[in-house]
């Protein structure tokens, strides 16, 4: 049974939720490129792992370090604090956590398969979005340091990739401006 104290509770947690997430988001200088809040920037803005990419780029500008760099650039523009979080969101990262944690399972065995609606239900916004921090968190790091075997799977088996192949080129693009931006600036 929901009492008036326990709303009041509740909406105090929620407030100190969302304050929390503004502040490792937005209040706080992050890497321009990933923006992830537990690696900060060092050098030109970026964090060590993406400034590693930069310039390994700068040096050698492959295709394969061109997608890494767009990559880089793609985890940081999910931000916990505005993405439209909800049930089926969470239940995408909770399988994604998973597979990694359990590869050899099927999706279908996966126990949070098909819990859209209890995360929805019985979770208010701000724990959501909590949630959201908590295992996009998880999943970052293992993009973070799958990056270049990613872009490396991408450059060598195009087939896989055909119906992204402009998207790839409009990437790749961007990447090379942002790079070469990058390092003009003193």
């Amino acid at each position: 049974m929901v009492t008036a104290t326990t709303a009041t509770n509740l909406s105090y947690a929620d407030g100190e939720i969302m304050k929390h997430l503004r502040w490792l988001y937005k209040e706080r200088r992050l890497c321009q490129w990933c923006q992830h809040p537990k690696h900060l920037p060092k050098t030109k803005g970026l964090c060590n792992s993406c400034y590693q990419l930069a310039r390994d780029y700068r040096k050698k500008p492959t295709d394969e370090l061109g997608i890494a760099v767009s990559l880089a650039r793609r985890e940081g523009s999910i931000d916990p604090v505005t993405y439209p979080v909800d049930g089926l969101t969470i239940e995408s990262l909770f399988e994604e956590v998973a597979s990694a944690v359990f590869p050899w399972r099927k999706i279908t065995d996966n126990p949070f398969f098909h819990s859209a609606n209890t995360w929805g239900e019985n979770f208010s916004k701000a724990q959501l979005r909590l949630l959201f921090h908590e295992f996009s968190m998880i999943t970052r790091e293992r993009q973070r340091r799958g990056r270049r075997a990613m872009a490396f799977n991408i450059v060598m088996y195009p087939e896989k990739y055909d119906k992204h192949k402009e998207e790839i080129e409009q990437r790749l693009l961007e990447s090379k401006k942002t790079v070469e931006a990058l390092f003009l600036r003193t």
